[in-house]
């Protein structure tokens, strides 16, 4: 039987975001991003803020483009909806998502000071770096622009 540590939010804790961007749920957030009550909801939404400023500020043509063709929301654009909701805002969450399990993990890994804890924060420095690739590659995804640039010198 596996023991997880239970989570502390309420179904009712958002995040309000700016009104174009999507406002973040913590308990859904919590579940889809595997981060478990260890991190306490104060922390989380620390790290989420965090990163939400981070997403709109690399974002801010793309929600300047489309609030002067009309679209309000992020959740607006013409798009293909999947899981009833527009993939805009899948990868926007995704973005937001990976970038805070990657700051949770640099941030909170230092918790366990012994030899196993130094060597599972070794174990997990890779996924740090997944992580952050994921996210650039969501917000890319949003921009309409390739994943990587390739230049000849």
């Amino acid at each position: 039987m596996m023991v997880t540590s239970p989570t502390v939010d309420t179904p009712e804790e958002t995040i309000e975001n700016d009104g174009f961007f999507p406002n973040i749920e913590l308990a859904p957030f919590r579940e889809a991003n595997r981060i478990d009550g260890t991190i306490t909801t104060l922390r989380l939404r620390h790290c989420i803020v965090n990163q939400v400023i981070n997403v709109n500020r690399q974002l801010a043509v793309l929600k300047a483009e489309q609030i002067v063709a009309g679209v309000e929301k992020l959740a607006d654009i013409d798009a293909p909806k999947i899981d009833g909701s527009n993939t805009y805002v899948h990868h926007y969450l995704r973005a937001v998502g990976c970038l805070v399990k990657a700051e949770v993990i640099e941030t909170y890994r230092d918790f366990d000071t012994t030899t196993a804890g130094r060597e599972t924060a070794d174990q997990l420095t890779p996924n740090i770096e997944d992580l952050r690739r994921n996210a650039y590659w969501a917000i890319s995804d949003l921009l309409n622009s390739p994943h990587s640039n390739v230049e000849l010198i």
